[in-house]
């Protein structure tokens, strides 16, 4: 499921969310290394946890995938060295159902497994999108072509992973990819290259409009588009 929303109205929901009581959860991390392996032969978690998987193979793209079911019952898509994301699924499985298997989309021979205590509390079945509350915080563009630093607050809801791009009259300034396991408020700085600062400094006073676009997407798959604009 895939929603625009406007950033007020996230901030609202971000709001309502924080103040609402909610279980502790652990987390668990599982890592590809070198050379397509998995950093264990099997991963342990309670029933609620979750798990994010980072790549950390200096050479290869890996991915994540269980072997059960027609559908996945949980995945992470294939990234580069260096990325993180979230494990989706992994809070909706059962003690009853475990041990999971799960292997490498592109690597399959690559192998591990997940075993799922009876400790925890399920988390109950999601499909509402994730929200965020987003303030660009950089106060003028001189001050953007002088730093070269566009700086963001997001305030995610929940476990989110957060694709952050920024533009200015069509042309981009910077984009990140961050992976947060709990809600709250985070700074993300973007840094701009030289071009990108040179073409807000052509810019004449008061038309440089800043557009930030976050593409979020929860441990349900669950996905949610937030805008926000500044003049500067």
């Amino acid at each position: 499921m895939r929603r625009d929303l406007p950033a007020a109205a996230c901030a609202l929901a971000t709001a309502l969310a924080l103040a609402a009581p909610s279980g502790a959860h652990a987390f668990e991390r599982i890592e590809a290394t070198f050379f397509a392996e998995y950093g264990a032969e099997e991963y342990t978690i309670d029933q609620g946890e979750i798990v994010t998987f980072a790549n950390t193979d200096a050479f290869l793209a890996h991915g994540l995938v269980s072997d059960t079911g027609t559908g996945a019952l949980f995945s992470s898509p294939v990234i580069g060295t260096g990325r993180t994301r979230l494990l989706r699924g992994t809070p909706f499985l059962t003690a009853a159902g475990s041990p999971y298997a799960f292997h490498c989309p592109t690597h399959p021979g690559m192998t591990s497994v997940l075993n799922v205590g009876p400790g925890g509390e399920l988390l109950p079945t999601d499909d509402a999108p994730p929200a965020a509350g987003l303030k660009i915080k950089t106060g003028s563009a001189a001050k953007l072509v002088r730093k070269r630093k566009l700086r963001l607050v997001l305030t995610p809801s929940e476990a989110v992973d957060v694709i952050v791009g920024a533009s200015v009259k069509g042309a981009a300034l910077g984009s990140a990819e961050r992976t947060y396991v709990t809600p709250g408020r985070r700074v993300v700085t973007l840094k701009l290259s030289r071009a990108a600062a040179s073409a807000v400094s052509r810019l004449r006073a008061g038309a440089a409009r800043v557009k930030v676009k976050l593409t979020l997407a929860d441990v349900a798959g669950n996905v949610t588009v937030v805008k926000a604009g500044r003049r500067l």
